[in-house]
Formats: C-alpha cells, structure tokens, sequence
C-alpha cells in the first residue's frame, strides 16, 4: 500500500520515529545533489546499506532521512518506508520495500541534481576517459560495465551519466550495482552472502564496487571518449558484435536515455552533442560476457579520438 501524501498527524509520526532506539544508522550519503542517511531497527540491514552506499558516504549529519521499520511477531511482518517522517510505503514484502526505497532514492538523485546532464547509462573509466554504456533497461549495461570493472576499469555508475554542461566531464554516482534475476545465473559469484536478511535481497541483488575491486571505484570526473549502445543477444549460438555507429544515432541514443533534458533544454541537448563528438561511437551486440569484454578491450586499446 503506497501513501506518499503528508497526512495532519505527519508531524506526529515524525516525532515518534525521531524518539525510536534505531538499531543501525547509515552514514550520511551525498549522491550527485541528494544528501540523505537510512535508519532502521534492523542492524543486519544497516550493515548491508551501509555497503550499498559505502562508495558515496561522507561525514556530518544527512539533510534527509529514510526510515525503514521492520513490525515482527509470530504469523505477522510488515515493513515501513518513511522519507522525513512521511510514510512511503508499508507492505508484507521485505523485498518490494527494500527495492522501494532504494527506487525512491534515485528518483530523487535525478530530481535534486539539475545542474548536470543526467543520462541513463552505466560508466566506467579507461586511461582517464569515461566509457558510457547507454541503452534501455536489460541490455546489459550493468553486466558489462561489471564485468569490464572486474578487468580493472574504473567505476563511475550503473545508473546515470552525470554530465557537467560546463565542463563537459561526467561525474561519479558510484551506487551498487544493480544486478537484475536475468543475469544472476553468470554473475552467481556476487549472490548476497548468508547474513539472516535473504528477505530483504531477493530480486535484484546490490552489488557494492568494492566487492568487485577494493579500488573499483573512479573518483575524478572523466571526460567521455566513447559512447557504446550494447544490447544482450544471448542464447547460446549468439556472436559478440562491434559496429560502428553514425555520432547521430548516438546522439538520439542518449537523448532517448536523458533522465532530465526537459529541464536543460538546449543547453542540455548542446551538452550531449559534444559528448558524442569527443567519442568513439559503437554498437555492441553481447553473446556473452567474456567474448564481450574482450572485444571492448581490443576496442579500447586502440585509444580514443585523440589517441
């Protein structure tokens, strides 16, 4: 049941969570421009969100807080999602209200960070360029980007490209990553450990960076110098592809995938133009993770633009 609406005893109910003896409270996260910190009853799950975020963790007190609240007695569970005393979301599912929070916190990443370009895609870096994977949800965007951090690629995100109109550099939004059921079959070796909350990490699994490499995570801007469209063929006979692609039809790429070109307009549209300019543009057709990779190194070892 969703109840996103601020209710006359809001207030109250604010109070009452102030007043709880939280068992676990994350560190303040600074996620491009959301500034937020979880709190919840159960330690294990703090613990896990503290990982899921560890990339973005910074000192002092958070400007908003996530309450998770866990009800429990025999025959019975509910959880409880707040943001700033607001209930969001109260459900049986330990799952569904784990995913939700953390759906509501990119939503307000991307809607709290209007001084970037922000395009859905997965980055990583090479040489001190950025590599941006950008196509619709289930392409493998994540996949590969885990698979290339695995072979010493920096990481930036898996979630949105965060371009400076300025500058022109793409910013880190390091999240875990998000890996989804269709691809857990071959990444089985980052399946969440055995921690007594398997409740709460059904589905999607959080994949925190340093899991992959302890110095995973790209920490500096990047300037893009390639921008790749891949898309997950799969089945078995399937043959890992590298195609050029026309700087226009990358361009419309990444304009489908803009999460806030509404609020740059033409400034924004200018910004994405550069971004192709500067960059080797390819379409990637996966049949598997391994053969991809590779082809992207081969790819990458023949440099950028500008060598």
């Amino acid at each position: 049941m969703l109840d996103t609406d601020a209710r006359p005893w809001g207030d109250i109910a604010a109070r009452l969570l102030e007043g709880r003896p939280w068992a676990h409270r994350t560190r303040r996260v600074r996620a491009l421009g959301w500034d937020f910190g979880v709190r919840t009853n159960v330690a294990g799950l703090g613990e896990r969100l503290d990982r899921v975020f560890e990339a973005m963790a910074t000192g002092g007190e958070p400007a908003h807080w996530y309450s998770f609240v866990v009800s429990q007695r025999p025959g019975f569970q509910r959880q409880r999602v707040y943001r700033d005393g607001v209930r969001l979301l109260d459900t049986p599912d330990a799952s569904r209200a784990f995913l939700y929070m953390l759906w509501d916190i990119n939503q307000h990443v991307f809607r709290s960070t209007d001084d970037k370009v922000l395009v859905h895609a997965s980055v990583v870096e090479h040489g001190g360029r950025g590599v941006v994977l950008s196509a619709p949800s289930e392409s493998g965007k994540t996949t590969l980007a885990l698979g290339l951090v695995e072979r010493g690629l920096g990481y930036l995100t898996d979630e949105a490209a965060a371009i400076h109109p300025a500058t022109g550099l793409v910013h880190p939004f390091p999240k875990a990553l998000s890996v989804d059921t269709g691809a857990q079959s071959f990444l089985d070796r980052y399946r969440p450990e055995d921690t007594g909350i398997e409740a709460f990490l059904q589905g999607q699994w959080q994949v925190p960076p340093s899991s992959i490499r302890p110095d995973a995570v790209a920490t500096a801007p990047v300037r893009p110098a390639w921008v790749i469209v891949p898309a997950y063929a799969g089945g078995g006979a399937a043959v890992t592809r590298l195609a050029p692609l026309s700087r226009g039809a990358a361009l419309t790429q990444l304009m489908e995938q803009s999460l806030n070109l509404h609020v740059h307009g033409r400034v924004g549209f200018d910004t994405l133009a550069a971004a192709v300019r500067s960059s080797r543009c390819f379409r990637l057709v996966m049949g598997d993770l391994p053969s991809a990779c590779d082809t992207m190194e081969r790819m990458l070892d023949e440099g950028p633009i500008d060598g």
